[in-house]
């Protein structure tokens, strides 16, 4: 029932849908910029510890890599985890 009331609100526009990404496009349903958008990284980091959206993140990574045509390592690293503000580089103490 609550996800029937939840459709509902979202085709009659009274509420502003989610910016999620809808599969295998790997577009936001909201705006249908590549996602994760500007504001789902915002609504993602907020509050967030960073270690654990990395992972979120990375496992996202890996369905996207599945879903969309071939593209650099570094293209899916920009999309998908540099702006997590995780330290993915483990270092030697002193």
């Amino acid at each position: 029932m609550h996800d029937r009331l939840t459709r509902t609100v979202r085709v009659t526009g009274t509420e502003p849908p989610d910016h999620v990404c809808e599969r295998p496009s790997w577009s936001c349903r909201a705006c249908g910029q590549p996602w994760p958008c500007p504001p789902a990284r915002v609504s993602l980091m907020d509050g967030a510890d960073r270690v654990m959206l990395a992972m979120y993140m990375w496992a996202h990574l890996d369905r996207a890599m599945t879903d969309l045509p071939p593209r650099s390592p570094a293209e899916f690293y920009d999309r998908f985890l540099s702006w997590t503000g995780a330290d993915l580089v483990q270092r030697n103490p002193l």
